[in-house]
């Protein structure tokens, strides 16, 4: 019930929320010690420092992730949901992009019912160039999990596989699917507000923008166009971050 009730906080993409799913993991596994609860506290870690949790220290973050995945993969290596959350978890820290791609293929072969499996595997797709099956990748893990508690997540994949891609308008429509199932999620947010300016849309631009704001006080217009670490990087690669568009909405 701990694991559970954990996860349902965890994809609140609530702070607080996603704090307090961080101590029930933490009592959960004390409980009984298994890997996977090591690995959900890895992915909650990853979408911390994603997340731009205010107060939070980034490399602190990044250090915890690892430590965590690794732990978790000793305790339980052939446990489908531990593989593809610590190979979600580590390509986005830049870890090894061979190592992160082999945990998400085994983790589909363990368990091919499994959702994050074939979504870390889309990840990975999108991290090593391979755009095209990282979208299809993506299809198919929101595929299976149709329905569950937290398709916003699918959603988001889709978003930025297809951003990947220069598909504007399919984009566009999973990053609003996104954030209307989950409005405290700030991904789709970024996008969304480069997506618009993209689609000469400057009211919805800078509505997205002054929301992402309200959550992610750091937020600016410049740090979307010109810092490389900013978690947007997909727009860059698929054309769709028009930097003259963006700073007229300032």
């Amino acid at each position: 019930m701990m694991g559970h009730l954990s996860i349902r906080k965890l994809f609140s993409m609530n702070p607080a929320e996603m704090r307090g799913a961080d101590t029930l993991l933490d009592t959960a596994y004390q409980k009984t010690p298994h890997g996977v609860y090591l690995a959900w506290r890895g992915i909650l870690r990853s979408f911390q420092r994603i997340e731009r949790h205010d107060g939070l220290d980034s490399a602190q973050l990044a250090e915890e992730t690892i430590e965590l995945c690794r732990r978790a993969i000793e305790q339980d290596p052939n446990n489908s949901m531990v593989l593809a959350l610590a190979s979600n978890a580590l390509v986005a820290l830049g870890q090894n992009i061979e190592s992160c791609e082999e945990m998400a293929r085994h983790s589909t072969e363990l368990n091919p019912a499994n959702p994050f499996a074939w979504d870390s595997l889309s990840i990975v797709g999108l991290y090593s160039g391979q755009l095209q099956k990282s979208h299809e990748l993506a299809i198919k893990a929101a595929s299976i999990s149709r329905g569950a508690h937290h398709s916003f997540w699918w959603a988001t994949g889709l978003a930025v596989s297809a951003a990947s891609l220069g598909d504007l308008e399919l984009a566009i429509r999973h990053a609003e699917k996104a954030q209307a199932q989950a409005p405290q999620f700030r991904p789709p947010l970024r996008y969304l507000t480069a997506l618009y300016a993209y689609n000469d849309e400057p009211e919805k631009a800078v509505a997205a923008a002054s929301a992402l704001k309200k959550l992610e006080q750091s937020f600016t217009i410049d740090r979307l166009i010109d810092d490389p670490a900013y978690p947007a990087s997909m727009l860059k690669v698929g054309g769709l971050l028009d930097a003259d568009k963006l700073r007229a909405l300032i």
